[in-house]
């Protein structure tokens, strides 16, 4: 950080500290290096991407968490994602995936919404989290078979995934 007095650079400096915590599943350390992020972030775009990473490492990789956030702090992660994130992006694929994993009550539209956008991206990534999250929405309506389509096509994605 002392090598730059780039606000946007810091933003982003930040948000790879918090993206390397949240593969760390060090649940704390993220959300303070994210949040480190949001405060010398000036760019709608990168503020959008910012809380999309919030969101959508806290609704994937709930176990690194020792007390699960307020719901509500992260509908405001969601809500500032979309609202901030530009229409077909990634950050928006991340909101949508996050908002399935999130709220049951939107799940089935956000995840289809999001499966379709990320397909569109021709991101293996994304569409794998959207693919779990149709599968755990469709797991969730007693849906069984559709679930285990779902959960099965993320198969056919592992060589093209790095994310650990």
């Amino acid at each position: 950080m002392e090598l730059t007095e780039d606000e946007l650079q810091q933003s982003r400096i930040w948000r790879e500290i918090g993206h390397a915590h949240a593969l760390k599943y060090d649940g704390e350390s993220f959300w303070t290096a994210m949040q480190s992020s949001l405060k010398v972030c000036a760019d709608r775009t990168t503020c959008g991407d910012t809380y999309s990473l919030l969101a959508f490492h806290t609704s994937t990789r709930s176990g690194m968490w020792m007390r699960r956030p307020e719901p509500e702090l992260v509908d405001g992660w969601i809500d500032q994602a979309l609202e901030l994130s530009e229409p077909g992006s990634a950050a928006q694929v991340r909101a949508l995936i996050a908002r399935a994993n999130w709220t049951a009550e939107t799940a089935g539209e956000s995840a289809r919404e999001a499966s379709a956008l990320a397909e569109a991206l021709d991101d293996a990534e994304l569409r794998s989290y959207a693919w779990a999250a149709r599968a755990a929405t469709a797991f969730h309506h007693k849906r069984y078979d559709e679930a285990c389509t779902w959960a099965e096509r993320r198969f056919d994605l592992v060589a093209e995934i790095s994310d650990p």
